[in-house]
């Protein structure tokens, strides 16, 4: 089971790769942009398994640990 078609992952990437670029061309202090999207997946832009539950969409045990560290390097890269 993937967690969601190919296709939606693909608008996920296209659209953070806009929202990150918005973000750098405002420059607002105090203000970053935090891609989870790239925490969860793999190199073909899904998903990786056993980050979700059966359901395609709640993230798992290790899904939460991964959307965690992604979090957790963004806050890191802000305050170095």
């Amino acid at each position: 089971l993937d967690a969601m078609p190919r296709n939606l992952h693909l608008a996920i990437v296209h659209i953070n790769e806009q929202l990150e670029a918005f973000v750098a061309r405002c420059n607002i202090p105090n203000v970053t942009f935090c891609d989870v999207h790239k925490g969860m997946r793999g190199d073909d832009l899904y998903m990786r398994p056993g980050l979700y539950l059966p359901d395609g969409v709640h993230f798992a045990i290790d899904g939460n640990r991964a959307c965690g560290e992604c979090i957790a390097a963004k806050i890191y890269e802000v305050l170095h």
